[in-house]
Parts: C-alpha cells; sequence; structure tokens
C-alpha cells in the first residue's frame, strides 16, 4: 500500500468512473434490451481498452472522457467468454431484474423471493426444446456474437 493506504497500482479515478459507469450501461443494456444474461461475468472476463491520445489529439467521440487533471482517454470495453451467455424469457428476466434491484435495495426477503420465483421457472425437468427455442430466438448478430 503507498502512502494513505491507497495502492500504487490503482487505476486513476476517472477511469475507473468511465469502467463502472460504461461497464454498468453494458450491463443493462443486455440484460433490458437484449434479453442476454452473461452468466460468467468476472473480472477476467472484462476487457478495458484505453486510448490516450497526445495533447491536441482530441477528436471529439463521445467516447473521450476528461479526467480532472485535463488529460483525455477513449475507452472501450469487450465482454468476452461467452460460452455461459443465455437469452432470458420473460418470466426469467423478470425475476432476473427483481433480484438485482432487491440486492440494490438490500432487501433480503425480495430477494430471496426472486430467487425462489426463478428456480420455479428453470425446473429440472425441462426439455432441450427449451434451450433449441432460446438459440432460434437470437438475432443473427448475437448468434454471430456468441460463437
Amino acid at each position: 500500500a503507498g502512502e494513505g493506504g491507497v495502492c500504487a497500482d490503482a487505476i486513476p479515478v476517472d477511469v475507473a468512473q468511465f469502467l463502472v459507469t460504461r461497464g454498468l450501461g453494458i450491463y443493462l443494456k443486455m440484460l433490458l434490451v437484449d434479453n442476454l444474461m452473461h452468466a460468467d461475468l468476472h473480472p477476467g472476463n472484462i476487457m478495458l481498452n484505453l486510448d490516450i491520445p497526445s495533447s491536441g489529439d482530441d477528436d471529439g467521440h463521445d467516447a473521450t472522457t476528461t479526467s480532472p487533471s485535463k488529460k483525455s482517454f477513449r475507452g472501450h470495453i469487450t465482454l468476452v467468454d461467452a460460452g455461459m451467455v443465455t437469452k432470458l424469457t420473460k418470466e426469467e428476466s423478470i425475476n432476473y431484474i427483481g433480484l438485482i434491484a432487491a440486492i440494490g435495495a438490500g432487501d433480503g426477503c425480495a430477494a430471496a423471493t426472486s430467487l425462489l420465483r426463478f428456480s420455479h421457472s428453470t425446473a429440472a425437468d425441462q426439455s432441450s426444446d427449451r434451450k433449441q427455442q432460446r438459440d432460434d430466438d437470437l438475432t443473427p448478430q448475437q448468434k454471430l456474437a456468441f460463437t
């Protein structure tokens, strides 16, 4: 640990803010718009690309961020290892969003209720027809992204 308990190799605050806000946006779009769930999303499956232009090289791209230190960067986040990605049914989507909302609100009872509802919607005796239906529901772009 460095001075004041700060780790010397910690990422700058502006980069951390970009990673959290853009990462959350990607995740929510994936869940709410695309109706997909990445079931193996951990730091090793999140790739961050930063382009720090030399002074005067900023082209105004919407992903450019200016830090308090007046340096700017362009960032790009890529999620990898889509081997455990699934298209959620409407009921699963409602239950999963309810679970995340309950966790965010610190409501253990609501989280447990969502988990129980989710478990009922994915009974162990379901046939492979459901998986095939999910695969058929993917758009060509989603199929390409997850193959």
